[in-house]
């Protein structure tokens, strides 16, 4: 099933359109983090993580929730003024956690590595990529 996309995530995916050839070249550094000494993914990664999507000359500010739907995991990306989420699936699959979300565009990808409470990676629009830093805010587990 396609995930229903609002006009602000096409505003967002436009804005990390713009310029991001020059952003390209430094997306081959993106998910050099993981180790083996590093915490990755849980199966389950529920919780809200604050994220940085680069792009020439700005960053965009996005919040990340991850819940568990009946079983099944349900991402929600809120870019920053933005006061409707946007559905993405979520899977994880190695030491990666991989979002996507179709867009008139085409697919858009937040691939994702975690080492303790960092989180980097990379996204793609599209021709267009960049670069994601972040953290986590709160892994969802209840103390």
């Amino acid at each position: 099933m396609l995930a229903k996309i609002s006009l602000r995530l096409l505003s967002v995916a436009a804005l990390l359109t713009v310029g991001a050839q020059a952003a390209a070249a430094q997306s081959d550094a993106s998910s050099n983090i993981a180790s083996p000494a590093s915490a990755g993914w849980s199966n389950r990664p529920t919780g809200k993580y604050l994220l940085e999507l680069e792009v020439p000359n700005h960053t965009n500010k996005v919040n990340l929730t991850i819940s568990d739907s009946a079983g099944a995991l349900a991402a929600v990306f809120w870019p920053a003024g933005d006061y409707k989420g946007h559905a993405m699936t979520v899977r994880v699959q190695d030491a990666d956690m991989i979002l996507e979300a179709y867009t008139p565009r085409g697919l858009f990808e937040i691939v994702l590595v975690r080492q303790g409470d960092l989180i980097a990676g990379h996204w793609s629009l599209a021709e267009a990529k960049g670069l994601v830093e972040g953290r986590v805010e709160d892994d969802g587990e209840t103390p």
